[in-house]
């Protein structure tokens, strides 16, 4: 679907037959006996792609803010947000539960593997020349707190396994800001912006920051904490949801003046200026199933309601009196370490202005109005983005569509591709563009929706063809075959994501954020609702093509409706 040249077609369809002839037969076969005989050791890596999708994530060298980390504002209507410490301190506490829960093996059964489960809480990346590493304590017994250019050690647990008091833990972050604002670090560029920059000179800067005085067990002190905690300050005079959701995924929401404090090397818990919580996630470890579990069960019992079906009730740990002590993690700074830190913040500035994003929400209907067209809600959704895409950049061509599939019910299983270009949606596009009857559109939008239905299936039971097709490219490197399909060029532009797109509809979420993975596309976070489809829409200004997230949204909303239109008629 995405070339248009007939010629070009039939060269690419020729290199895939000869693939699929010639070296693909052995490379396959080779793919299969290794996956065989790692299974067969019961030990790291699990699968044939394990390994792969490790390196793909820990020898990145890009920024892990904007193009990594994902973010999530959550929907807890039932709490008020006028109470922003005392539902912070038992978000935080109910998050301890819940991986206690995972600790001692009480999750309740259900088809999906619980290997990331245990990561959640406890991990850190950390950065190294050339490759990350990923550091595991699960038995921490502290969180540490962000709150301006200041870092906070707040012991959670005690060695019987009892937390603190929600009261007590709340008194602590009121103190937290209290001595924030009275620190000597003032205004400082926080240190966690280190965290923010390219993966190698974050390595080299850290391995200098470790040498200086005691500062090697300071960022120890992050690094093994349960969870990571963001109190926001003062950033924009006035708040939406777009600067809220924006803050959530880079911490800024004023253009840069403000660095909102985000160690983006673990999962953070974010208390927003505007009482809202939110989350930015570390992605290299784990994937939004996981994420939604975890915060599942924490919202229902934060806010009094029943588990998630199939989950048994989250209970709160025991709690003892003592009171809970906020202790400053302090750092020693030098000439080299202060200028890595005003660099690392001029250049996080300017990858934050580059970032066009842009919250859309969409009221006019949402998933019961598609299930009366005999629709997928997704494919409608999808056909609206593609459709967009084409309408605002109709010289870029169709655009390959990246959208996320959990394979989480596969043991160590974590996300295939649904490619959502496919010949139908294609010719849906087309005959749109081209203003054709309404009646030869709703059939070409009926095979589209059909196909894409059928693709998402086909992925999510682990017969989609990217994690594939991307292990037998690294394995052709690995044994010096040389194979015309993985430079072919219709191939390589399958690989470009124009959009890049996950749905992640929960009643727990409010927005659900992450960057473009192209430089002509967009990154959009998706939720299908009732009555409502709420997106996040990000994309870079300084693109080729002129993206904008905000012009992109209002033509979803328009082909969403020509959507409506044509399935009613």
């Amino acid at each position: 679907a995405i070339s248009t040249s007939s010629e070009e077609l039939a060269q690419h369809e020729a290199i895939v037959d000869a693939f699929a002839n010639g070296n693909g037969p052995a490379l396959d076969a080779k793919l299969r006996e290794i996956d065989a005989e790692q299974a067969a050791t019961g030990e790291y890596p699990f699968s044939y792609i394990e390994r792969v999708w490790d390196k793909g994530y820990m020898e990145a060298r890009c920024p892990n803010p904007i193009h990594i980390n994902p973010s999530y504002i959550l929907n807890l209507p039932k709490l008020n947000n006028a109470d922003r410490f005392a539902n912070l301190a038992k978000v935080t506490l109910s998050a301890v539960a819940w991986h206690h829960k995972v600790l001692t093996g009480r999750l309740d059964k259900t088809e999906v593997c619980f290997s990331p489960f245990g990561k959640q809480l406890g991990t850190a990346r950390i950065p190294v020349v050339g490759r990350d590493e990923w550091a595991y304590h699960p038995h921490a017994q502290h969180i540490v707190v962000f709150c301006g250019s200041t870092v906070f050690r707040v012991d959670v647990l005690d060695d019987n396994g009892s937390t603190i008091s929600a009261e007590n833990l709340e008194k602590a972050f009121i103190d937290v800001v209290s001595k924030s604002r009275a620190s000597q670090a003032g205004d400082a560029p926080p240190l966690s912006l280190l965290t923010a920059g390219e993966r190698d000179e974050w390595a080299q800067t850290r391995a200098h920051v470790v040498s200086v005085g005691n500062n090697a067990e300071s960022l120890n002190v992050i690094d093994s904490a349960l969870l990571s905690i963001a109190i926001d300050g003062d950033a924009a005079p006035v708040l939406s949801d777009t600067s809220l959701s924006t803050s959530t995924l880079v911490g800024n929401t004023d253009g840069g003046a403000v660095a909102q404090p985000r160690w983006f090397d673990k999962h953070q818990l974010l208390s927003l200026e505007s009482g809202d919580l939110g989350f930015n996630f570390e992605h290299s470890y784990s994937d939004g199933m996981s994420w939604n579990r975890m915060i599942s069960e924490v919202a229902a019992h934060v806010q009094d309601q029943s588990p998630p079906a199939g989950c048994e009730p989250l209970q709160w740990l025991p709690s003892h009196n003592g009171a809970a002590t906020a202790t400053e993690v302090l750092f020693e700074s030098d000439e080299t370490i202060t200028a890595a830190t005003l660099s690392a913040q001029q250049k996080f500035r300017s990858a934050v202005n580059n970032l066009d994003n842009a919250v859309v929400d969409f009221t006019d209907f949402g998933k019961n109005e598609i299930k009366t067209w005999k629709q997928s809600p997704d494919a409608v959704v999808q056909l609206a983005l593609m459709l967009s895409y084409s309408q605002l950049h109709p010289d870029s061509g169709p655009p390959g569509v990246y959208e996320a599939c959990s394979v989480s019910r596969f043991y160590h299983g974590r996300t295939e591709t649904i490619r959502s270009l496919t010949e139908p949606a294609a010719a849906f596009i087309r005959a749109a563009l081209n203003n054709n009857d309404d009646n030869t559109l709703r059939d070409l939008m009926t095979a589209a929706t059909a196909e894409h239905r059928n693709n998402s299936v086909a992925a999510a039971s682990a017969f989609g063809i990217d994690r594939h097709l991307l292990a037998l490219q690294l394995l052709a490197e690995a044994e010096g075959v040389t194979e015309p399909l993985f430079g072919e060029g219709l191939y390589s532009a399958s690989q470009r994501w124009k959009l890049s797109t996950s749905n992640v509809t929960a009643d727990f979420i409010k927005y659900f954020a992450f960057g473009p993975v192209d430089q002509d596309g967009y990154g959009i976070g998706y939720m299908i609702n009732d009555d409502a489809i709420p997106m996040n829409i990000s994309s870079f200004r300084d693109s080729s093509i002129g993206t904008d997230s905000t012009t992109f949204g209002n033509t979803v909303r328009e082909s969403l409706q020509l959507l409506k239109s044509i399935a009613k008629e």
